[in-house]
């Protein structure tokens, strides 16, 4: 079951850029200002590959294709995952990035000049989700724990504490990507040696 969400976002150091002045879509950053500025998450893994499939099912393989390439012209810093992304921004070596809210938030807590862009229209959506395993061995606990997580009070006190973004995505005033997942699994494979072979490491 799906409960609450969090978004992929643009994040720029405050010192180094101001947000009237950063980019206000993902898609921008193949602007020359940004080139060798930015830093993002190798687009393989985690959060950041899911984001690029679903912009690839949304804009359809031609338009991604281009996009990408002109993204890795751009020269970005490609490093390891979305905390090493805020880290890179908040240490000013590089004046923006992409990277899930959550890691904002933490690089916020300690301490870094850094700023969440507001969502934008080609921004991801994660959603949140809880299953029980089959077979698994303990399937009334399990169950209990799930009845408790999809609690509302529950769900509010992880978007108090930063856990999760928010509860309805239905509520924000930008519309996201709709992702397909239909689309992203069944293109797995050919996105994922594209991927490769133009963010070649």
């Amino acid at each position: 079951m799906v409960f609450g969400y969090r978004s992929r976002r643009l994040v720029i150091n405050t010192n180094l850029v101001r947000l009237a002045n950063a980019p206000t879509s993902f898609a921008a950053l193949t602007n020359s200002a940004w080139r060798g500025r930015f830093a993002m998450a190798y687009p393989l893994f985690g959060t950041t590959a899911t984001h690029f499939m679903a912009l690839r099912a949304h804009w359809g393989g031609t338009t991604w294709r281009e996009w990408c390439q002109a993204l890795a012209a751009n020269e970005p810093m490609i490093v390891d995952g979305n905390s090493v992304v805020v880290r890179q921004v908040g240490r000013g070596e590089a004046a923006i990035g992409m990277t899930d809210i959550d890691d904002i938030l933490a690089g916020q807590r300690e301490g870094y000049p850094i700023e969440a862009v507001p969502i934008c229209p080609d921004a991801l959506l994660i959603p949140n989700s809880v299953a029980m395993v089959k077979g698994a061995p303990n399937p009334e606990g399990g169950g209990r724990f799930m009845a408790w997580l999809l609690k509302l009070e529950t769900i509010y006190r992880l978007v108090a504490i930063n856990a999760i973004e928010g509860t309805n995505p239905d509520q924000l005033e930008t519309a996201t990507i709709p992702p397909s997942w239909t689309s992203i699994l069944s293109e797995l494979q050919p996105t994922t040696a594209e991927l490769q072979r133009i963010f070649l490491r």
